[in-house]
């Protein structure tokens, strides 16, 4: 048999928002207006 994959517990709510939104090309104003307009976490 193979080896399997690490368990991992699941990414929080909101956890990758920064990297994604940034990976999209959004600058960090706007990913901080998103989150005090609470649109993010």
């Amino acid at each position: 048999m193979g080896l399997l994959p690490a368990r991992r517990p699941p990414p929080r709510l909101g956890e990758h928002n920064d990297v994604i939104l940034a990976e999209l090309c959004y600058p960090p104003r706007d990913v901080d207006s998103l989150r005090a307009g609470g649109v993010i976490r």
